[in-house]
């Protein structure tokens, strides 16, 4: 079997918060890591399943599901998964498939709990996994991006509106209750989102008359975030797509709505979290 040493001091050592531990521990570590490949398609991990240990991406490409299948992150080299499983029950609190042909290093559970009791600096790294969710809210450990769910940050009674109502219309829903989008629906069926910025480009600034239906303006086909998904999640898609609302939807129906504004004044509220 080839050493596996050189592949993790060129991959898995430079991460971090695996480049934080000193060369004795790394060296230590190594008999214990196994390494894995795995094609595109394969399920690496599946909700409610035992882990056997961290899993830390070396190549290639993951993707994390909701509980409807929907995809609702991807992860890279030197992401890794099952840390919240680890400080829990033991098992996995996503589903995540590979996506692009992948190399991955297991590390198991219990190496890896000894590096959190004996490293400090790679234990705060992970500490964000570690609070339940019924853990004190003063605790800044429990309210991270990276312990909370979207359903515990959205808005749990979006406004919604008729494709046919008029950019007016749509403009006092804002008005009157504070916000800064709405939901377009056709039944229970979402077919698009309407937000203060597409009033000012779309209408304002192009001089339309507000009786236009909004439909006209509105973006189709939004993108939606599964409920059970993590806040950070949400902040990885608005940053990547260049939005600032997202629909919360399970299994197609909406549930809720988050916005940027919800994250920052969550990550606000727990800078020192976040610093860590």
């Amino acid at each position: 079997m080839p050493d596996p040493a050189p592949r993790l001091t060129d991959s898995l050592f430079l991460h971090a918060p695996f480049d934080l531990l000193p060369p004795e521990t790394r060296k230590g570590l190594i008999p214990h890591i196994a390494l894995h490949d795995a094609p595109a398609g394969t399920v690496l991990l599946r909700e409610g399943a035992a882990m056997d240990g961290l899993h830390v991406i070396l190549s290639g490409a993951i993707e994390v599901l909701s509980d409807g299948g929907d995809v609702v992150s991807h992860r890279g080299p030197g992401d890794v998964l099952g840390e919240r499983a680890l400080f829990r029950d033991g098992r996995a609190t996503l589903t995540a498939r590979v996506s692009e042909d992948a190399d991955y290093a297991v590390i198991p559970t219990a190496p890896f709990r000894a590096l959190v009791d004996q490293h400090p600096a790679f234990a705060r790294w992970f500490r964000a996994a570690a609070p339940t969710r019924d853990t004190a809210p003063e605790s800044a450990q429990a309210t991270g991006l990276t312990a909370l769910q979207v359903a515990d940050l959205m808005a749990k009674s979006p406004v919604t509106s008729p494709p046919d109502a008029s950019v007016s219309d749509v403009a006092r829903l804002m008005r009157d209750h504070g916000i800064s989008s709405v939901l377009v629906t056709e039944g229970d069926a979402l077919t698009g989102i309407a937000t203060v910025h597409d009033l000012t480009n779309k209408v304002l600034a192009e001089g339309l008359d507000g009786t236009l239906p909004v439909s006209q303006i509105m973006t189709p086909d939004p993108i939606t975030i599964a409920p059970d998904a993590l806040g950070l999640d949400a902040l990885v898609i608005l940053a990547e797509r260049k939005i600032n609302h997202l629909p919360v939807a399970r299994n197609g129906q909406i549930v809720g709505m988050l916005a940027r504004t919800d994250l920052i004044r969550q990550q606000a509220t727990t800078a020192s979290h976040m610093v860590a």
